[in-house]
């Protein structure tokens, strides 16, 4: 009888130490840095702790699905994306390092131009019109990527972008290139 209550204790005792166990590690891997964990490798859980969208109610989602959207169009209608500072702020540690890989130029610094088209002047012929955003769209690419269409100069472009929200905040992850106007009237001439 004893050795019944022995076992049953001893099993006990495994059950809870597992599951705290299991809890500790849930709760390390839900506050790593995104950037550490890559999306295709992470399991439906633990994509939704990161993503822009968690697991809320429909009006929470819709709420944040719009602030996300008005995040893209102030950073790009203000062209806040020129500001270093404003980049270090917004930007995770691995956009920062993509877009310090893809500056081209002597010295340090950002190749701001991922967020644009690949244009430095105008569009010939076309009126001077400010930049903006044409539409945001949430992009079916996974968790957190929204396509934004633009005018850049008179060309038009299309990036897609993704978010990821830490401590409350939106933070650019990534930035692709989907449509660049400019890059293709260039390469025909």
């Amino acid at each position: 009888m004893i050795r019944k209550y022995f076992l049953v204790a001893a099993m006990a005792a495994f059950v809870l130490a597992t599951a705290s166990s299991c809890e500790e590690k849930g709760r390390k891997k839900a506050t790593n840095d995104y950037e550490e964990v890559e999306a295709d490798d992470e399991d439906d859980d633990s994509r939704r702790r990161h993503a822009v969208f968690p697991d809320e109610d429909s009006d929470s989602q819709l709420a944040d699905e719009q602030h996300a959207k008005d995040f893209i169009k102030d950073m790009y209608e203000h062209q806040r994306y020129n500001d270093y500072d404003y980049l270090k702020e917004h930007c995770t540690p691995k956009m920062l390092e993509k877009l310090s890989k893809e500056y081209e130029y002597d010295g340090e610094g950002y190749a701001v131009w991922l967020f644009r088209t690949s244009s430095q002047d105008g569009k010939p012929g076309a009126e001077p019109e400010e930049d903006r955003i044409i539409s945001i769209d949430k992009s079916d690419k996974g968790v957190g990527w929204f396509s934004y269409e633009f005018t850049d100069g008179g060309w038009r472009g299309k990036n897609l972008i993704r978010l990821v929200k830490r401590e409350g905040a939106f933070k650019i992850d990534d930035v692709e290139r989907e449509y660049d106007e400019a890059s293709e009237a260039y390469s025909l001439e």
